[in-house]
């Protein structure tokens, strides 16, 4: 009579121990999708510049990170310098879906427009181009010898407290 019991509490304990489990996972899962940023594929960080050269997205100083609200820190370009992905007051922005927008600045290149840029939201692949607004010159993402790729996949939740929707766009 008492055995049932004991066999009860046994599988009561087993259970509340496979929850605290299952718990503790679906925290990590979350706070991975929401705060997890990608850095760049170090095979694939190259894009080309019309009379400028070689952009390095995943250079030893540079850190590129994307999420699903934005792109930060720094390119290297050997002839111009750094390329600065968030700027005060402006920055590359990511949709969630992949589709870009927004500015970066450069010292020497000045304002330079994302929004015609992507990233494959499946594969990470950057495609398309940026906008040097000083002189209308390109950096390709199409090119033969060039690609950038991301660890940045999409999120499969929608924005939250933790991951929320870009407060701004443009620049100043």
């Amino acid at each position: 009579m008492f055995g049932c019991c004991k066999l009860e509490k046994n599988q009561l304990k087993i259970f509340k121990i496979l929850i605290s489990i299952l718990f503790w996972i679906i925290l990590i899962f979350l706070f991975f999708n929401f705060v997890y940023a990608a850095g760049i594929d170090p095979n694939y960080k190259y894009a080309l510049g019309e009379n400028i050269g070689w952009l390095n997205f995943n250079s030893s100083n540079g850190n590129v990170d994307v999420s699903d609200t934005k792109i930060i820190d720094y390119v290297w370009l050997e002839n111009y310098g750094w390329i600065n992905l968030s700027p005060t007051n402006s920055g590359v922005l990511n949709d969630g879906n992949g589709n870009l927008s927004g500015y970066a600045w450069g010292e020497n290149l000045c304002w330079i427009d994302f929004s015609n840029v992507k990233i494959n939201p499946n594969t990470g692949d950057f495609s398309g181009y940026v906008l040097i607004l000083k002189d209308g010159g390109k950096i390709n993402f199409d090119c033969l010898n060039c690609k950038v790729k991301t660890y940045w996949r999409k999120s499969i939740f929608p924005s939250s407290p933790l991951n929320p929707p870009p407060l701004y766009s443009g620049h100043e």
